[in-house]
């Protein structure tokens, strides 16, 4: 391989990198109600401006899929239970923001069936950010998704290789969550098997570790 072609090759990995990983989340997460009735008003533009990309996964659940977003959500009697917006990126689908219709909650399905779905269909791992927007649901997401087999892994965004690391239990899960500000530079990743996972550790963040480490460009 020529020089510049493992140039190009290294800053098309990193670029890929920092635009699937560090990524920053806008803050409107798990808000009020609106936030539901802002998702069905997209949900129905997309299905009547692009229908060809509007599949029927079985079950009552949906899915639209352009090239950069992604909407899930789940019908019961014509109406919206609960729904996602995920952001596709190269190495991963970032969550944008998920909602609960108010007249089903505390009503399966959960956002944890919904992340699960998504993880099987797109097949690369999930990410979001934890902050205190997310610290109470998010918890109680997240742990019910480590019950449930999943791999899930977290890192700082100002260090990701070297800080990546792998969740094994609810107790070590709970040193992520919190008010203070600082636990906005985490990100959680969800993977569904152990090959997605050791795929992620070594070709992506193992190789961040080893730039990081030795000081090499990592922009």
């Amino acid at each position: 391989m020529k020089i510049n072609e493992i140039i190009q090759s290294h800053m098309s990995s990193t670029e890929s990198f920092n635009e699937s990983w560090l990524y920053e989340m806008p803050q409107r997460l798990y808000q009020p109600d609106s936030l539901y009735q802002q998702f069905v008003l997209d949900k129905d533009e997309y299905v009547s401006a692009d229908p060809k990309n509007v599949h029927n996964l079985s079950n009552g659940w949906f899915k639209y899929e352009g090239s950069y977003t992604a909407l899930y959500w789940f019908e019961k009697d014509h109406e919206v239970v609960i729904g996602g917006s995920f952001d596709l990126k190269p190495q991963s689908t970032i969550v944008d923001f998920v909602v609960k219709n108010p007249n089903f909650k505390g009503v399966a399905p959960y956002a944890s069936d919904l992340y699960n779905l998504v993880l099987k269909d797109q097949n690369k791992p999930i990410g979001i950010e934890s902050d205190k927007y997310l610290s109470d649901s998010g918890f109680k997401i997240w742990s019910q998704l480590l019950s449930m087999g999943h791999k899930i892994s977290v890192y700082d965004k100002n260090q990701p290789g070297m800080t990546f690391r792998e969740i094994t239990d609810l107790s070590e899960l709970k040193k992520y969550f919190g008010d203070d500000k600082s636990y906005q530079n985490y990100r959680f990743v969800l993977s569904e098997n152990n090959s997605s996972y050791v795929e992620m550790r070594i070709s992506q963040f193992g190789r961040r570790n080893y730039r990081e480490r030795n000081n090499l460009p990592v922009d």
